[in-house]
């Protein structure tokens, strides 16, 4: 499987090692991205590995999640391209019901 990542995921990365970077300073912030970045990779093998996203079950997509410290990448897959498309990165400390704006 190939992953892709959607501008709104790649975005979400940004904002969040933006914000670590502020808060925390560039080490913490390299660290965690990269972190949240590397355990996608297991997405290429085992697709499904993740949860089923109860807040988007009313989606055309089968949203599902990894969970890495307080965030969840939230991923969806297309088998016939062979491709696991990440659509964010969601900060569980949020109120949940952002969550269903991601993929609109």
């Amino acid at each position: 499987m190939k992953l892709l990542w959607t501008v709104e995921a790649r975005n979400d990365l940004k904002a969040i090692y933006d914000y670590l970077l502020e808060v925390a300073g560039e080490r913490i912030a390299a660290k965690l991205t990269a972190s949240i970045v590397l355990s996608t990779v297991v997405l290429k093998t085992s697709a499904e590995v993740g949860q089923r996203e109860e807040l988007l079950l009313n989606r055309s997509q089968e949203f599902r999640y990894l969970v890495i410290g307080n965030y969840k990448v939230i991923y969806w897959v297309e088998k016939k391209l062979k491709t696991v498309h990440i659509a964010s990165v969601f900060d569980c400390r949020q109120n949940p019901k952002k969550m269903k704006e991601i993929g609109k």
